[in-house]
């Protein structure tokens, strides 16, 4: 059991099977969690520790003493998402592929998925995650979250 970003793989093992009807090897598993944290870290977090010192997570905040639940969850939900190959959406929006057809069908890319320039496979992971984007790079405004 070790911690890889913000939650520990036993955990996110737990939380996926009792989720999903799934069977996803530890090693998957891991290797998801690493690409779904680096997804997290590259999103422009407001009061990331990151601007104190750039080798610090985005994760706990400076207002905050421990990494939010949600974060987590955000990352466990990427994580399955990798790690079951429903991420084709994601490698076709990051080749710049905004909609397909076929024949008299036509399927366009979900927008939602992003948050900044960083494309998510589960919405609700990017939901989440777009709770903390900053959305300007300006100076902070009276403590405001």
């Amino acid at each position: 059991m070790s911690l890889i970003g913000y939650v520990d793989n036993a955990e996110a093992l737990t939380y996926i099977q009792q989720r999903y009807d799934v069977t996803i090897t530890q090693t998957e598993l891991d290797r998801a969690l690493y690409q779904a944290f680096d997804k997290i870290e590259l999103i422009n977090v407001r009061y990331s520790r990151k601007e104190e010192n750039s080798s610090n997570n985005n994760f706990p905040r400076t207002c905050e003493n421990e990494v939010p639940a949600n974060v987590k969850q955000a990352q466990m939900l990427e994580a399955y998402e990798i790690a079951t190959g429903k991420d084709k959406d994601v490698q076709a929006i990051n080749k710049g592929i905004k909609s397909r057809g076929i024949s008299d069908m036509s399927y366009s890319y979900e927008k939602a998925l992003k948050v900044g320039d960083t494309t998510f496979s589960n919405i609700q992971a990017a939901k989440i995650m777009q709770m903390y984007e900053r959305k300007t790079f300006g100076q902070r405004i009276n403590n405001g979250y």
